[in-house]
C-alpha cells in the first residue's frame, strides 16, 4: 500500500510539472531548483524555485513560488466592495494591511506585465529587530489569471519570493519581467 501512495504522489507531482511548465514561463535570475508542491489532497497547490543550504552561494537562501488561488480564499470573508480591477484589491489589501497594523512596513506599487497590472507589495520579514531570526525580505505579487462575472470565483495568480539579501530579491523581482503567462492553460481540479 506504501508503494502505491509514492507512485500516486509521483504520478500527481508530473500532472502538476506538466501544467505548471504549459501555462507559467520563468526564467530566474540563478540556478534554482524547481519542485511543483502538492496540498494535503494531492491537488496540485504551486509551483516552487528554491535555493538553500550549501547551494545558496553569494545570493543566500531564496525561493520563489507560483500558486492559483480563487478570490473567496485569497479574500476569506467577503469585503463590501466587490474586487474587479487591480485598484480594487490594491485598496482591499490595503485595508488589511491597515486594520492589523502593518501598513507601514510594506511598499506597494502596481506594474505592468505582458500587457496586465500585477500588484507588487515588499517587505523585510523581520520588520521588528529580533536575534534569533535572521534578516530577510519578502515580495507578494498577484495578477488575475481569470476574471470571472462572479468576482469570488475569480482566479488571481500569486508569486511569492523571500531572500535573505535585498539584492537578491530585487534580482528575483526583476526576472518577473520575463514571466509569460497562458491562463488558458489552466484546468480547475
Amino acid at each position: 500500500m506504501k508503494i502505491l501512495g509514492i507512485l500516486l504522489c509521483a504520478l500527481l507531482q508530473a500532472q502538476a510539472a506538466e501544467f505548471w511548465n504549459g501555462a507559467v514561463r520563468y526564467d530566474p535570475p540563478f540556478a534554482m531548483f524547481s519542485n511543483p508542491m502538492l496540498d494535503p489532497t494531492g491537488h496540485t497547490n504551486g509551483w516552487e524555485f528554491s535555493v538553500g543550504g550549501l547551494s545558496a552561494g553569494t545570493n543566500g537562501q531564496s525561493k520563489v513560488e507560483f500558486r492559483l488561488e480563487d478570490m473567496t480564499t485569497f479574500v476569506g470573508k467577503e469585503p463590501v466592495k466587490p474586487i474587479r480591477t487591480m485598484a480594487n484589491l490594491r485598496s482591499f489589501s490595503e485595508d488589511k494591511l491597515r486594520a492589523v497594523g502593518q501598513a507601514s512596513y510594506y511598499s506597494c506599487s502596481l506594474v505592468k506585465l505582458d500587457g496586465s497590472e500585477l500588484l507588487v507589495y515588499t517587505s523585510r520579514t523581520n520588520c521588528v529587530p529580533d536575534t534569533r531570526r535572521p534578516e530577510g525580505w519578502s515580495c507578494s505579487a498577484c495578477l488575475f489569471w481569470q476574471q470571472n462575472a462572479e468576482w469570488q470565483k475569480t482566479t488571481l495568480l500569486e508569486i511569492m519570493m523571500e531572500a535573505e539579501k535585498r539584492e537578491t530579491l530585487e534580482l528575483m523581482t526583476n526576472s518577473l519581467q520575463s514571466l509569460m503567462i497562458w491562463p488558458g492553460k489552466w484546468r480547475p481540479q
